[in-house]
């Protein structure tokens, strides 16, 4: 069984501003995109259900950084979750021994959201360079925040009936002020385009 997270409605419109705008506004994305990807707008929002330290058996990672804000958007995932969600999105059987295109997916999925996320924060003044995604296998919190740190973190999880992952942002404010005025109201709508995925 897969730790996954359990359902819930999905994000009712409300607004936010400072880190906790930034974190939302990813957090829809993170549900507009797999939404997307699965053509689908039964996928849900919810809490991460999980025993211990483990969301899932790989993890991929993106950083946003820049004078003022450093974001670390990370996704947690099993090989047979990617396995359904790019089966429902090719149209096909995907099968499990498929190579790296269950990381591909991981990447690009990380790139859509840290892409919103530079174009929303550059929106509001705040520059952010996007570094490369990796992926790795590996399930515990290896680049976690040390002892005393300022860091905020954020923990969801996005599923429908079949599938899912399980999304977190740290956040790392350097200043708050220009943070402050970045605002983020959720209307349900999403925000990326569509992509074909290859």
């Amino acid at each position: 069984m897969h730790a996954v997270p359990k359902l819930e409605e999905t994000l009712e419109a409300e607004s936010w501003t400072g880190a906790s705008a930034v974190e939302e506004m990813l957090k829809c994305e993170s549900l507009n995109c797999l939404n997307q990807d699965l053509a689908s707008q039964e996928v849900k929002i919810g809490e991460p259900n999980r025993s211990g330290p483990i969301y899932g058996h790989r993890l991929g990672v993106i950083l946003l950084a820049g004078p003022e804000i450093r974001l670390t958007l990370k996704a947690f995932f099993n090989i047979q979750d990617i396995q359904y969600i790019l089966s429902r999105k090719m149209g096909r059987p995907v099968a499990l021994g498929s190579g790296n295109l269950f990381d591909d997916y991981v990447r690009e999925y990380l790139n859509r959201l840290a892409g919103v996320g530079k174009r929303s924060l550059g929106e509001s003044g705040l520059n952010v360079g996007i570094s490369l995604p990796i992926v790795t296998r590996g399930f515990d919190e290896a680049f976690s925040n040390p002892a005393g740190s300022t860091e905020t973190t954020a923990v969801w999880g996005v599923r429908d009936q079949q599938c899912g992952l399980i999304v977190s942002v740290a956040s790392f404010v350097k200043d708050g002020a220009a943070v402050g005025r970045f605002s983020f109201v959720n209307q349900n709508e999403p925000v990326a385009d569509e992509m074909e995925f290859l």
